[in-house]
């Protein structure tokens, strides 16, 4: 009997971690699409594509950060502040979406705020913020 209950207990484990590997795929593959439109500049679809992905599995920071740089590029800047906090509260170590939320705090006039995430992106990648900030930079005075 007791053979019984741990060889089901170890099938419902290996059937739970099958399921969880197929919602993953699922995830992956909607915030691969996203990637794919928003290469395209189809911001609205793909904002879309991540909602699809969050609803798969709302564990992403990936999925909460593209959303908030479709929003910010569709010029919510609500949403998009919203969902980069979020992709923050789950991952704090991603830079990317503290230089974003940097940009949108900026958008909204939050400059202390702004700042702020600046410093934060660049404790976390220097190398990359400093990139960000030189090209940010020298795209306004280059043709």
């Amino acid at each position: 009997m007791k053979l019984k209950v741990l060889l089901l207990s170890f099938l419902l484990v290996m059937l739970g971690s099958v399921s969880l590997k197929a919602q993953q795929d699922q995830t992956v593959r909607y915030l691969n699409k996203a990637v794919e439109l928003i290469d395209q500049l189809d911001y609205e679809t793909a904002a879309v594509m991540c909602t699809y992905a969050i609803k798969s599995d709302s564990s992403f920071s990936d999925s909460f950060y593209l959303r908030g740089l479709c929003f910010n590029k569709i010029g919510n800047q609500s949403a998009a502040l919203r969902d980069l906090d979020y992709a923050i509260r789950l991952n704090p170590k991603i830079s990317e979406a503290f230089l974003l939320r940097s940009k949108v705090h900026q958008s909204l006039g939050n400059l202390k705020l702004s700042v702020s995430d600046l410093n934060k992106a660049k404790n976390l990648d220097p190398v990359g913020t400093t990139v960000y900030l030189a090209r940010k930079f020298f795209s306004s005075i280059l043709p």
